[in-house]
């Protein structure tokens, strides 16, 4: 009897010190200092290398807040604190807007009308509905539809292209959308075509070696992959007469009339274009305080040298369009920076 009572003491002096050992340690726990939250800002753009995957790095440099980035010092020079923002690569808007839609990343980079698409749940999105969760940050750059020809060809405007060969540029499947849009918009049945689903270079390849009759390219001019064709002789540019145009940019968030100017491309003609704006995207839930401030950061003055040093095509964002945004959904956070509230 006596072993047993000196056993059971001898165990509840061992919890006792355990529980105080416990207790010491969690009390040191809760005096060390809470390390500074960190806020996770994944931004799904576009193939590497690509216009979006660019525009993506650079939004992320110049938002993310991360500890002892000395910069960051001045008010609204960067985003919330402890934002660390990060480029994503994609296949492109379609993805992308699945993905903000599923909440996988919290902001991406989409084309207008496939934006527009989402929204009715139409296009590429009738199988996955309507998104009604996408809301506008902000509209950025525009992109140019370029339609193609051998400079040898007989296509001279859109409408020629009826019962054509062509292939549209495979890194992203949504320059589908819009040359579904434009070719409708010239009278251009797509079920009348024979379509070859192509990544840019090889689509380039196709045309010089008479596989297809036109190609057609989303993208900043001058796009990478048509350059050897016109430094050849090999290709022309096909415009887009005001009819077509005037259809498709009437009443359009997205679309504008574009111009690819003489010299464009070498020895090319200035012609009448299609231009499709980019939005940058988040989901409706994304903290309304977090995209006023990200918005504070990305269109402050102080960061627009940095950002036209880090992307090519910087002078072509405006603050002024950035909330012409249509009857698409613009983010709570937006609409308190656009209209000069304080988060």
């Amino acid at each position: 009897m006596l072993a047993t009572g000196l056993i059971k003491a001898i165990v509840r002096g061992v919890l006792v010190v355990a529980l105080v050992a416990a207790a010491g340690i969690a009390t040191g726990l809760a005096q060390e200092p809470p390390e500074m939250d960190r806020i996770a800002f994944v931004i799904a753009t576009g193939p590497v290398g690509g216009s979006y995957m660019r525009a993506g790095e650079a939004i992320a440099i110049t938002i993310s807040h991360p500890p002892g980035l000395g910069r960051c010092e001045g008010a609204g020079i960067c985003g919330p604190r402890g934002l660390i923002a990060t480029a994503r690569s994609s296949g492109g808007s379609v993805a992308n807007a699945l993905a903000v839609e599923a909440r996988t990343v919290q902001a991406a980079l989409v084309q207008g009308d496939v934006l527009a698409a989402a929204v009715k749940g139409s296009g590429p999105f009738v199988k996955a509905g309507a998104l009604s969760n996408l809301r506008v940050v902000a509209r950025l750059h525009d992109e140019v539809m370029h339609v193609v020809v051998s400079s040898q060809s007989s296509i001279r405007r859109l409408a020629d292209l009826k019962g054509r060969r062509i292939a549209i540029d495979a890194s992203t499947s949504d320059t589908e959308v819009t040359a579904r849009n434009l070719l409708a918009a010239a009278g251009v049945r797509f079920s009348s075509l024979t379509v070859r689903r192509l990544p840019a270079e090889q689509a380039a390849e196709s045309l010089r070696a008479r596989k297809v009759d036109a190609i057609l390219v989303l993208g900043l001019t001058p796009v990478r992959s048509l350059e050897p064709l016109f430094r050849r002789g090999q290709a022309r540019l096909v415009g887009v007469d005001n009819r077509t145009l005037q259809r498709l940019v009437r009443g359009s968030a997205f679309y504008a009339k574009a111009s690819l100017p003489a010299g464009a491309y070498r020895s090319s003609r200035q012609v009448q274009a299609l231009g499709v704006a980019s939005f940058w995207v988040v989901h409706r839930s994304q903290d309304a305080a977090i995209v006023t401030q990200i918005l504070k950061a990305f269109w402050a003055p102080e960061n627009r040298a940095d950002l036209e040093t880090r992307l090519d095509f910087a002078a072509l964002l405006d603050a002024r369009k950035a909330a012409v945004v249509g009857p698409l959904p613009l983010h709570e956070g937006a609409q308190r920076f656009y209209g000069g509230q304080s988060p």
